[in-house]
């Protein structure tokens, strides 16, 4: 289910309410918030051309099954995907980035003839904090993150995008992270790190009936 249709999590729980053809890697540029950030979000992808796959459903009946997820515990699995993040350092000096923990979140925006972006509301998960993970991205070179489904929000539990019909697709990903040192104009997250979001251009998707 590629973690987003969990139900009966063990362990303390709370309910989270979410507010909100083999082609290599486009080239696409993206933009941080604040604009002082010295790291640019490239959405890569290794395959661009993937088969609708609705399990045997009609568009309409796959839909429903998403949007009664909250009600009957059974999210749809989202497609499987071949992209990743590519965190790139545009700056002359080596910065620390955070790529996972509770305080990071992917955010996707799929757009198209039939697209859906379904934010749960309601959702239980384990109540343990993951500290954030960092890395070193030296000057001028780039961090690669898989992204393999098209799950994403909290810990990739709260939200999904999902295909209905064959078509010209885009996504766009942003990402919630912080870097170190703390860019201008960016919120303090302890040990001199600052809060961040990085926001890709959009990538273009072709989806194929079967």
């Amino acid at each position: 289910m590629n973690g987003f249709g969990v139900s009966g999590l063990a362990g303390l729980a709370f309910l989270v309410f979410a507010g909100v053809g083999h082609t290599g890697s486009q080239e696409t540029k993206g933009k941080g918030k604040p604009a002082a950030v010295p790291v640019e979000l490239r959405l890569t992808a290794k395959k661009t051309t993937y088969m609708l796959d609705l399990g045997g459903q009609t568009a309409a009946e796959f839909k429903k099954q998403i949007e009664d997820a909250d009600k009957t515990g059974r999210a749809p699995s989202p497609p499987v995907v071949d992209l990743a993040l590519e965190f790139r350092n545009t700056s002359d000096k080596d910065v620390q980035l955070w790529i996972a923990g509770d305080a990071t979140q992917l955010t996707l925006d799929l757009k198209g003839p039939a697209a859906v972006n379904n934010v749960r509301k309601k959702l239980a998960v384990t109540l343990d904090f993951r500290v954030p993970k960092a890395v070193t991205v030296a000057a001028g070179k780039s961090y690669s993150l898989p992204v393999k489904s098209l799950a994403n929000g909290f810990r990739n539990l709260t939200a999904a995008s999902y295909w209905l019909e064959a078509g010209d697709y885009t996504l766009t990903a942003s990402y919630k992270t912080a870097l170190s040192p703390a860019p201008k104009g960016s919120t303090d997250a302890g040990d001199g790190f600052g809060t961040v979001t990085l926001t890709s251009s959009p990538l273009k998707l072709k989806v194929q009936a079967k």
